[in-house]
């Protein structure tokens, strides 16, 4: 949100400002990037889906990506907040009430939650690109 996004352009970092460091910069584009591929998979199986078709290998391959950008954004919001990103809920100290570090947990689920990641990654292969069943 807009309020977040304020906090984050005056946060500070050894002196200067976080988002002045070009390592913070690339990361968040990077993020930005994904985030709009990862509509664009989603505005895709919806259109498959609207046209009867049934999109295993997209519906699978889109499920892998978003649950493992979930991961990276929330690692790379706690990277940006150095060891403060650590405290938990509760902690006077703790950036966003300490749920940085809790939701960066959460994520790791989602790679089971729906599916397992690497059983989906066998139905891309199989469904969406012919290849053989892994082992």
């Amino acid at each position: 949100t807009r309020g977040k996004q304020i906090r984050v352009q005056r946060a500070r970092l050894d002196g200067g400002l976080v988002i002045d460091q070009p390592w913070v910069r690339r990361g968040l584009a990077e993020l930005d990037r994904d985030g709009e591929v990862l509509r664009l998979f989603n505005y895709r199986v919806a259109w498959q889906m609207a046209r009867g078709v049934v999109p295993y290998a997209e519906a699978s391959m889109t499920k892998v990506f978003g649950s493992e950008l979930y991961q990276r954004m929330h690692g790379f919001a706690l990277r940006m907040m150095g060891l403060l990103g650590e405290f938990e809920p509760g902690e006077d100290f703790a950036p966003a009430g300490g749920k940085m570090e809790r939701e960066y947990l959460a994520k790791m689920l989602l790679t089971f939650g729906g599916g397992a990641n690497e059983v989906l990654r066998d139905v891309v292969a199989l469904a969406g690109l012919g290849m053989p069943r892994s082992r």
